[in-house]
């Protein structure tokens, strides 16, 4: 270390100590996250040990991403308190009930119980990047046909593989926010990021029509607390090139969306039984997590019921009727333990429920992991977004 060019002070060794962090510094949004913590906790709040930008004081709960923030509580008195206080330390911008969070529009209809997310303005600034604002609309993200197309033809023009980088690349901030039902095409355009071809190409051309025809789609959060945390997931045995699967799934709470993946597994699955085991394995560990969030929140109307689903084989429900003098361990009894390398899967089933078979037409998850028709995605978009 040494002292910036044209700053000469006392002995050559000397440097300068940073007191304050300065916007765009490496340490500036650490330093922040510092400093509004122990605030936070100075006036009662405790961060989630799940997540550390989670923070709660009884029943009041504020989250944090960098300098935005949101606070909710059942008491408006406590609410102002804690407003007043940070405005006190920080000088805060009172914006209201939020409208928009994180580019995300939020509309809440209080007479449903429900909050709806979109990002409308961002999916314009992505047909924008890719000159569909005016294009002709198509009913589904990807075609069947794109996993048998001829990939031979290789993008050589630097311009039009940055394009696509950047075009693919702008759809992955829609496919984890508001968009589930992009999250599979967008996956599979991902896969080809260092070696596009034509038919990519003319794939993500495709997905940008989609866009144009679904700009107002986004997701519902429901509040029917009779259903608690449901998992659905599914795997699509040795569609790739190489052997290996595809796995995915979407987790709900109370009837609304919270969290999905689609991915491609690391191992080759000798069997599609093998291939879904291992699917359970990434579900699980999501399904824990969200389900320690929601035992924190301590607002469960039954902690005994709680699910999964895997395509022909998972919707699990437990029906223990006290689960505080139950042995949580005694929950499996009835599963296959297949050798892959899921062996946490035996741990997952004891704190999660038995799995139990889910039709494939009730299955709300099938476009994480197969490229759906038309008639096929309109049945699942009534259970899973607008």
């Amino acid at each position: 270390m040494k002292q910036p060019t044209g700053f000469h002070e006392g002995p050559p060794e000397r440097v300068c100590l940073l007191k304050i962090a300065l916007y765009g510094l490496r340490q500036a949004v650490h330093l922040w996250h510092r400093t509004f913590d122990e605030k936070l906790q100075e006036i009662g709040f405790k961060p989630l040990l799940e997540d550390p930008c989670v923070y709660r004081n009884n029943e009041t709960w504020l989250i944090i991403y960098v300098d935005d923030s949101a606070i909710a509580g059942s008491e408006q008195a406590n609410l102002t308190s804690v407003k007043h206080h940070l405005n006190e330390a920080f000088g805060l911008k009172g914006l209201g009930e939020p409208k928009v969070l994180l580019g995300c529009n939020i509309l809440r209809d209080y007479k449903a119980r429900s909050i709806s997310l979109a990002q409308p303005t961002y999916l314009d600034e992505c047909l924008a990047a890719a000159g569909k604002q005016s294009c002709s609309g198509v009913a589904t993200p990807m075609t069947p046909t794109y996993t048998k197309a001829d990939r031979t033809t290789i993008l050589t023009d630097e311009v039009d593989i940055n394009k696509y980088q950047s075009l693919v690349g702008r759809l992955n901030w829609l496919t984890t926010k508001t968009r589930p039902d992009l999250r599979h095409a967008t996956f599979r355009l991902q896969r080809r990021m260092h070696a596009p071809t034509t038919a990519d190409a003319k794939a993500l051309k495709h997905i940008y029509r989609y866009l144009r025809t679904t700009t107002p789609y986004g997701i519902i959060l429901a509040a029917d607390h009779t259903k608690g945390i449901e998992v659905y997931m599914d795997a699509a045995h040795a569609d790739h090139e190489d052997g290996k699967s595809t796995e995915g799934f979407i987790i709900f709470y109370a009837g609304g969306p919270i969290s999905w993946s689609s991915n491609k597994q690391s191992v080759v699955a000798p069997s599609s039984t093998v291939a879904e085991f291992c699917a359970y394995d990434a579900a699980a560990k999501d399904a824990l997590y969200v389900k320690t969030l929601y035992v924190m929140r301590n607002t469960f109307v039954d902690l005994t019921k709680y699910g999964t689903c895997l395509h022909n084989a998972l919707v699990y429900e437990q029906e223990a009727k006290d689960k505080a003098s139950r042995d949580l361990a005694e929950v499996y009894c009835e599963l296959l333990v297949v050798a892959v390398p899921n062996h946490g899967n035996r741990r997952y089933i004891a704190f999660l429920a038995l799995p139990q078979d889910c039709e494939t037409r009730l299955q709300p998850d099938d476009h994480l992991t197969v490229i759906l028709t038309s008639r096929t995605l309109i049945l699942r978009k009534d259970g899973v977004w607008l």
